[in-house]
């Protein structure tokens, strides 16, 4: 039961006879079904009804027929008058009436479409009536979401002159616009993109997959790769190609939106990184990632730190420059010459530059030994000791602006540990509170900067 073909069948092939007050099928008349493109299964010519021209569209395949008790005596008579074996079909017995009706035709459609032995699912509703098509299409958009290679085509016999020519749709691709928007929506909201997602449309599918790419890069806090690679301009243009198709025009808001704000987050690739990290931070607080929103506010205070210390004097200037000149990513171990290094000891030694004696060791590195082959025993320490002097001097020039820095560091220290680790016992509301309030804080110095902060 490799391929599933499933058909909702009617009464068309029979007529009502007032007299038995049965429907009978003596001489139905046959129409023209011509096959619209992309549907190279089914065959053209000219039938009762759909039911004949499935099995002869797929003679290898499973063949499900959901019928009424009538429309059942209805299509095996049109199959005895059209000498194709009753055989070759399975008929399904639909209910009517009673209590739960429709739960038991959902429960049926989604046992025959989720059945582990049935790999690829053709649908046919041009025959269904009243609510059978609808339940019918609910359970496909729920197939489709959790495994959406399986379902190969929905058809529909779409009436071009009545009882006599009709072209066979798929409306496949109208599920696959309904899927697109709904993935669209979630994205924009929240940036995540379902792993179950899958589209024949080459487009939408490119766009899933960059959208994928997207979000785990930003779940990650992988974002300096995200901001500075090719991903953001490959979305937009996939969706820039998209908004003149008229079958997007009613989810076109999604689309424009999301151009918009990954404009937004490129333009960032001109930022400082800590004004970089501070904007990703109150970014992805707005979309609810709590522990992302804290981690990334603490790294941006961490290069704010390096930039106030290069700021000091020429002499801590040169220091930093020749740190991320000459050794990051070229001097081994990589874990001490890192731009992580240099965040977090820049971020230290701010909050420990009250005394001499607060922080312990070199500054990033010791100048005068750094490019030596054999470490001395007892390392000269005048240019470092000078570096620490002029940094400390510099950042207690203003001692109590200083002091309220350092404690704004300390509490974001204490509430990224305790999120990340988690340790935290505080209610949610709690943590967000914080969060707000330090970040209203941090805001104040970043103001001295001069750029927008909104």
């Amino acid at each position: 039961m490799a391929r599933v073909v499933m058909t909702i069948c009617g009464l068309v092939g029979g007529r009502f006879d007032k007299d038995t007050k049965r429907y009978e099928v003596n001489d139905p008349n046959k129409a023209s079904y011509e096959v619209a493109k992309g549907i190279d299964s089914i065959r053209k010519g000219e039938y009762v009804n759909m039911l004949p021209l499935l099995i002869e569209s797929y003679p290898e395949d499973t063949i499900i027929a959901l019928a009424t008790k009538e429309a059942r005596d209805v299509q095996e008579q049109v199959l005895k008058n059209s000498d194709i074996d009753l055989a070759r079909v399975s008929f399904e017995d639909i209910e009517q009436g009673g209590d739960g009706e429709y739960q038991k035709f959902f429960k049926l459609i989604n046992e025959k479409i989720s059945d582990e032995g049935c790999k690829e699912v053709v649908v046919d509703l041009s025959h269904g009536y009243r609510h059978l098509p609808i339940l019918t299409i609910i359970a496909l958009v729920v197939q489709h979401i959790q495994t959406p290679e399986k379902i190969k085509h929905i058809l529909f016999a779409q009436e071009k002159i009545q009882g006599k020519r009709y072209i066979v749709i798929d409306l496949l691709e109208y599920l696959e616009i309904s899927n697109f928007a709904t993935m669209l929506s979630t994205f924009s909201q929240n940036y995540t993109v379902s792993n179950h997602l899958s589209f024949q449309n080459r487009l939408y599918s490119q766009i899933a997959k960059e959208l994928k790419k997207f979000s785990d890069n930003i779940l990650a806090n992988s974002l300096k790769t995200l901001i500075d690679d090719k991903t953001i301009e490959q979305i937009q243009n996939a969706l820039e190609q998209i908004t003149p198709n008229n079958d997007v025009i009613h989810f076109g808001g999604y689309i424009k939106s999301i151009i918009e704000h990954l404009e937004e987050i490129k333009n960032l690739r001109q930022k400082e990184e800590y004004m970089k990290l501070y904007k990703l931070s109150k970014i992805m607080y707005q979309r609810g990632y709590l522990l992302n929103a804290i981690t990334l506010l603490f790294e941006s205070i961490g290069f704010y730190c390096v930039e106030m210390i290069r700021a000091v004097s020429p002499l801590a200037k040169r220091h930093i420059d020749k740190f991320q000149n000459n050794y990051i990513g070229k001097k081994k171990p990589e874990t001490r010459f890192s731009i992580y290094a240099l965040t977090n000891q820049s971020r230290n030694f701010v909050k420990l530059s009250k005394n001499a004696k607060d922080f312990n060791g070199d500054y990033l590195y010791n100048p005068e030994t750094i490019d030596l082959s054999e470490r001395p025993k007892k390392p000269p320490k005048n240019d470092i000791n000078e570096i620490h002097h002029q940094i400390r001097q510099g950042l207690n020039a203003d001692s109590l602006n200083i002091q309220k820095f350092r404690k704004l560091i300390e509490n974001m220290e204490k509430l990224r540990n305790n999120l990340a680790h988690g340790n935290s016992s505080e209610s949610l509301e709690d943590v967000k509170g914080k969060y707000e309030r330090y970040l209203d804080e941090f805001s104040s110095y970043l103001k001295s900067t001069k750029e927008k902060l909104d």
